[in-house]
């Protein structure tokens, strides 16, 4: 249909598994947040329900599913089709459509029902509080806080059912999870911690609109330190130098392929009978020892010991 102006309808919105998943696959840092309010008087209801179109929903979850950490609750309406950490294929596919897979002769016809699909998410920190042996705070907070997000059928309706009190602090401050996701994704791309850190550096603009506009939530771009960038860039590193997951089969493959490069091994797996010693010369080492006659000793880094005489203490 076309209006009397002549320009015609929006298109419809048809949402993919990656509008319904709380890790938002396009994240960046610099996203700016206008969550669900709930310091109105009288505040919402609790739990909050709203049926809306498609469109609307997209700008609701797309906020609150960054605003808040959320872990998916599996059931078995949705274990086919619905899971944590799906694929860039998984996330692009078309939610369920009942009502046409009935039309279309693709499933059978049953009990009347009144929903495509629905999902639930519940806080992180939903399980019950643990005393730890360490200073460290308990994830579990048994926060009451969740969400469920169903799809009538035949309707191009989203209906929200939404218990947004939390029994912890919520502010953006503690929701490292997302930025974190962000952080590891760089990292594995290739990224240090200096192209990091000028992807993270805010333009004018959006400083701005945080000076000018005090609704808005500080974007986590402006809460990533350093150290978690090298903690991550440590994790990555890890990985992809594992041969095996088994740390005793991934020392014995490196070894055999220091071995087979010229280098030296020696590798003792009884050592006290708790652990294994280790020890290794690769092929430079071995023909930087042999070029310069004064070194007794070299370690991993290359720093070496040119004398085995005792030196008083303190001196290097």
């Amino acid at each position: 249909m076309i209006d009397p102006l002549g320009s015609p309808p929006p298109a419809p919105v048809v949402l993919k598994v990656k509008d319904i998943v709380a890790e938002d696959p396009d994240y960046h840092p610099h996203l700016i947040i206008t969550r669900f309010k709930t310091d109105t008087n009288p505040p919402p209801a609790l739990p909050y329900k709203e049926t809306m179109p498609p469109a609307k929903f997209c700008d609701f979850w797309a906020n609150e599913r960054h605003a808040c950490q959320w872990e998916h609750s599996p059931t078995r309406h949705n274990s086919s089709w619905f899971k944590t950490g799906c694929t860039r294929e998984e996330l692009e596919a078309l939610l369920p459509d009942k009502l046409q897979a009935q039309l279309d002769g693709l499933s059978r016809p049953g009990p009347q029902i009144a929903y495509d699909w629905s999902v639930l998410f519940l806080c992180r920190r939903h399980r019950q509080t643990r005393v730890l042996p360490t200073k460290r705070e308990s994830v579990g907070r048994d926060c009451q806080a969740q969400i469920r997000i169903r799809k009538l059928v035949g309707q191009d309706k989203i209906e929200i059912e939404y218990h947004w009190k939390h029994s912890h602090d919520d502010s953006i401050q503690v929701w490292s999870y997302l930025p974190l996701l962000w952080v590891n994704q760089q990292v594995k791309s290739g990224h240090k911690w200096t192209s990091i850190q000028s992807m993270l550096r805010p333009d004018p603009e959006l400083m701005t609109q945080l000076e000018t506009d005090d609704t808005l939530i500080m974007p986590s771009s402006l809460l990533i330190v350093q150290d978690e960038v090298r903690y991550a860039l440590f994790k990555d590193r890890v990985i992809r130098y594992l041969m095996d997951e088994d740390v005793v089969k991934s020392v014995k493959s490196w070894f055999k392929k220091i071995e087979e490069e010229g280098g030296k091994t020696m590798f003792n797996a009884d050592v006290y009978s708790t652990g294994f010693a280790y020890g290794w010369c690769t092929s430079f080492q071995l023909k930087l020892m042999a070029e310069n006659k004064k070194i007794y000793c070299m370690d991993s880094t290359h720093k070496t010991i040119k004398d085995i005489v005792p030196i008083e203490e303190g001196n290097k």
